[in-house]
């Protein structure tokens, strides 16, 4: 299976309770699809990561942040597919304790001319405590 250009990343948001405001809910990129966490799984460490992607050299980063803390609390990769190959994707990460009772997963890939990032797939969780 090979992915189909231009790469998009679609962003979820939804309007929680009876406010104006817009919380963002997730993300989604076609290049990178995840199975594992699914959105609001109470997860703990070593969190289980799968899913299929494509990306440079294979190398999708996967970051575990922690709502209200600007650094990640747990940083690794996973190999899938590269070259526009899409190929299946699986690994554990772990992370430090986490302090808020929720937080995201963050899948990303880079770009290998500048470091941008190329696309994301991003899944809200609930830590355990």
């Amino acid at each position: 299976q090979t992915c189909a250009l231009p790469i998009q990343t679609i962003v979820m948001v939804r309007q929680l309770g009876s406010s104006s405001n817009w919380s963002v809910i997730g993300a989604g990129a076609d290049i990178i699809t995840v199975s594992s966490p699914s959105s609001g799984e109470l997860v703990s460490s070593p969190i289980v990561l799968a899913g299929v992607s494509t990306a440079f050299e294979a190398r999708v980063r996967v970051e575990v942040r922690a709502d209200g803390i600007p650094n990640p609390i747990g940083e690794g990769a996973v190999m899938g597919g590269s070259m526009g190959e899409m190929a299946n994707f699986h690994g554990t990460l772990s992370y430090a304790a986490a302090s808020a009772h929720f937080g995201a997963v963050v899948f990303r890939t880079f770009s290998p001319r500048d470091g941008h990032v190329i696309a994301a797939s991003v899944v809200r969780v609930a830590f355990t405590r």
